[in-house]
């Protein structure tokens, strides 16, 4: 794209990262997550909440609260999208305590938690 002179915007990385981390090619995404760095672009909510979504799909909640805690080091406000992908994760592994810090800590940023993360903490408490 860059030899022929296009300079893509944030949503055209999103996409790719999307894509890519869908297909489960994590080290693709990050490359082109690096990428968007090294061009100056101050990566958005939606861009991290992709990286953080696919992460949890594939069971890398480390690495996923790792871009969680990236996210408010470089300036970017999670919002509750942001947590609900490591919460349902965290339900997933039967890890309570941890679901419990994440509400704790969305509370700690004035966040609500959304009906889906109600519906994802009910499902596990109905098993």
């Amino acid at each position: 794209m860059f030899d022929i002179g296009l300079n893509p915007e944030q949503i055209t990385y999103t996409a790719l990262l999307d894509g890519f981390m869908k297909e489960g090619d994590v080290h693709e995404a990050f490359r082109i997550k690096d990428s968007m760095v090294d061009r100056g672009l101050k990566l958005k909510v939606p861009t991290y909440n992709v990286l953080i979504t696919c992460l949890c799909r594939i069971g890398d909640v480390e690495k996923a609260n790792a871009l969680l805690k990236e996210m408010t080091v470089v300036g970017t406000s999670p919002d509750t999208q942001s947590y609900n992908p490591l919460i349902e994760e965290y339900c997933r592994k039967q890890d309570m305590v941890k679901t419990r810090e994440m509400l704790i800590e969305m509370k700690s940023r004035n966040l609500l938690p959304s009906v889906y993360t109600y519906a994802v903490i009910t499902a596990f408490w109905m098993r």
